[in-house]
């Protein structure tokens, strides 16, 4: 509380700082002739005309127009290099991250290589990395919830499988 009404303070301050500086300047401004101002912006227009000129000149000549084609070709080059170093640059980080962590990408097939060119995956792949994000899945606290219900519901189901069995047996050494 505060805070708010010491910025409060400092905003109204700066408004009324921001007020009486240019009410200071008005009076000279009003003073201006309007010639002298139409003749100020005529030379700020020619200045920009002649700034202007030079960038028309060198598009409109052929040789310049090479030159400007290649200049931005080398440009987007570079920048394109940058941006897959980075990227590679980027996965290795992750990959430190990962060994880190403990997950050192058993379920993942493929390696990253040193270009960033995308692959295609086949389905034996995407089935070896859908374990991997499973194991991601399993470890939330609402997953691990989830695995230790689905394992106290798989012991049911195999205590009940070997009672079943063993009362199968029983059956049939009681027909015999």
């Amino acid at each position: 509380m505060l805070i708010d009404i010491l910025l409060g303070i400092i905003f109204v301050g700066s408004c009324y700082m921001i007020w009486h500086r240019i009410s200071e300047k008005i009076p000279q401004v009003v003073a201006i002739p309007d010639e002298v101002i139409t003749q100020r912006l005529h030379e700020n227009s020619a200045r920009l005309r002649i700034f202007l000129l030079h960038f028309k000149t060198f598009y409109k000549e052929e040789y310049y127009l090479n030159l400007f084609w290649s200049f931005w070709g080398k440009v987007f080059y570079k920048l394109h290099i940058f941006v897959l170093r980075l990227d590679n640059y980027i996965i290795s980080i992750l990959k430190k991250i990962r060994a880190r962590n403990g997950f050192s990408g058993l379920f993942i097939s493929e390696q990253v290589t040193e270009t960033a060119v995308p692959q295609k995956a086949s389905i034996a792949d995407k089935k070896k990395s859908d374990g991997y994000w499973n194991v991601l899945k399993e470890n939330t606290p609402a997953a691990s919830m989830r695995t230790v219900q689905k394992r106290s519901v798989e012991g049911v189901r195999v205590r009940v499988r070997k009672t079943s069995a063993k009362t199968a047996v029983s059956r049939e050494h009681n027909r015999v």
